[in-house]
């Protein structure tokens, strides 16, 4: 692992078990993610047994370019252990939360419930289904539910 790590963030690295970092700007998230995923790899997960879930597409790509960086710096040292992990490293998962259910639904149409016709809106797409969709939705509602929804919404409904 490269530098000194916080007593959490080590443990958010070697943790056995899937984890949750959340913390402000600048605090090394993504050197703490970035060497988590290269603590999985070395520990022998696969690349396709990864996801990695960022909030900002940013996000993900800076993920990506540093998980990449630390694999090549590590198949210099051990060409023949990380060669294979590095031409794997497009299988993994390392996106926003609407990227990797995209994934799910593009990969998994039936079983997800999205269908067969799947398609991800662009955000003219969305504002103008909303639109059309959203309040007779909501009108359907409880009115116990729809009293605790943002006066906005509630407002389109009524």
């Amino acid at each position: 692992m490269t530098g000194s790590f916080t007593g959490p963030q080590q443990r958010a690295i070697t943790a056995p078990h899937s984890v949750a970092i959340s913390a402000g700007a600048g605090s090394g998230k993504t050197r703490v993610l970035a060497e988590r995923v290269v603590h999985l790899l070395e520990g022998g997960v696969t690349p396709g047994q990864i996801a990695a879930v960022t909030f900002t597409e940013a996000a993900a790509a800076e993920l990506r370019e540093r998980i990449a960086t630390y694999v090549e710096a590590r198949a210099q040292v051990d060409p023949p252990r990380w060669a294979s992990v590095q031409s794997r490293l497009p299988l993994m998962q390392v996106s926003t939360i609407h990227g990797l259910c995209g994934r799910v639904a593009r990969e998994h149409p039936v079983e997800s419930g999205a269908g067969l016709n799947f398609a991800v809106l662009d955000e003219s797409e969305a504002a103008e289904w909303l639109e059309e969709h959203l309040a007779p939705v909501l009108a359907e509602l409880p009115v116990e539910v729809l009293i605790e929804l943002p006066g906005r919404i509630r407002a389109d409904v009524i």
